[in-house]
C-alpha cells in the first residue's frame, strides 16, 4: 500500500453527511446541494438522474454514463489540472453503500482524477482501508 508523504495533495471523496471525513475546501459534485461550491462539470445531467429514478438506467449504467460525460468535459480536466490545494473534499448525496457497489457517480469522478492526476492521492470513503474515517491511515499528523 502506498502511504501519502506528509503534505502530499489529497482528494477526499465522500458523502455530504460524512462531515468527519471533510477537510480543506469542500465542493459538491451533486445537483442542488446548498452550502458548498458546486462543480457542475462533475454533476450528472438532469436527464440521467430522471432515467435513473424511473428505472430506465441501472445504477451501474448511470455511473458509466456519468464517466463518459466527465471524460468529455474540458472544464473537468482544467479543474483537475489546476488543483493546488493540499487537501480538497468532493461530496455527493449518495450513501456509502452505493459507492461500495459502484452505484454512485462519485466513483467515476474519483477514477477520472486518478487517471488525469496520478500524482494526487484520491481517497473514496468506500475504499477498503477506510472503514472508520477517524481511524484512517491518512489522518492528519
Amino acid at each position: 500500500m502506498l502511504y501519502p508523504s506528509e503534505g502530499a495533495p489529497m482528494i477526499r471523496c465522500t458523502s455530504l453527511k460524512n462531515v468527519e471525513f471533510h477537510a480543506g475546501p469542500v465542493y459538491s459534485v451533486a445537483r442542488n446541494i446548498s452550502g458548498f461550491k458546486s462543480l457542475s462539470f462533475f454533476q450528472p445531467s438532469a436527464a440521467d438522474l430522471h432515467n435513473l429514478a424511473y428505472g430506465v438506467y441501472t445504477p451501474e449504467r448511470f455511473v458509466e454514463l456519468c464517466a463518459i460525460h466527465i471524460r468529455q468535459n474540458t472544464a473537468a480536466r482544467e479543474w483537475v489540472f489546476g488543483l493546488t490545494d493540499k487537501t480538497v473534499t468532493l461530496v455527493c448525496v449518495c450513501p456509502l453503500e452505493r459507492r461500495r457497489h459502484g452505484q454512485c457517480h462519485l466513483t467515476a469522478v474519483a477514477d477520472f482524477i486518478r487517471e488525469w492526476r496520478p500524482d494526487l492521492l484520491v481517497v473514496l470513503d468506500s475504499d477498503p482501508v477506510q472503514k472508520e474515517p477517524q481511524d484512517a491511515w491518512w489522518t492528519e499528523y
